[in-house]
């Protein structure tokens, strides 16, 4: 995506549905498989938490945190479905918005490899002082 500004606010929005489905699905659960997901749900949203920080602050390392989030977060919604046999809005909203993001998170790291690469091969000055110019103290 052209615009870093555009895509972080279609990824918060694209993260904010991924969420509240993810949250539909783990208190729809019970028991054990409730406390697991609670968890898994609350690590889930730290990585995301800093990994949309690190995106906001122009490091590119964030975006593929977000994908791979984003990727077990829809398998995780996937196997919670069969494990509770039940599969609702919720599960599709979770699994609908976490493509839609890795959609996204694509189309960014894709697109920041031509901002990249023209950076590496420049150089804006001389790492070495020319020698004349070094003054000599007694």
């Amino acid at each position: 995506m052209g615009n870093q500004s555009m895509s972080f606010i279609a990824m918060d929005i694209i993260l904010f549905f991924a969420i509240i489905g993810f949250i539909s699905i783990v208190f729809d659960l019970s028991g054990m498989l409730f406390m697991l997901e609670l968890g898994a749900l609350l690590v889930f949203a730290f990585f995301l938490a800093f990994a949309m920080f690190s995106v906001y602050k122009n490091d590119y390392s964030g975006w593929g945190v977000i994908g791979a989030v984003l990727i077990i977060l829809m398998l995780n919604s996937f196997f919670v479905s069969i494990a509770a046999l039940e599969f609702g809005i919720g599960n599709i909203m979770a699994i609908f918005f976490s493509a839609m993001g890795i959609a996204v998170v694509l189309a960014n790291v894709l697109g920041s490899r031509d901002d990249i690469e023209p950076e590496i091969g420049r150089v804006e000055q001389d790492y070495y002082m020319p020698i004349n110019k070094v003054e000599l103290q007694p």
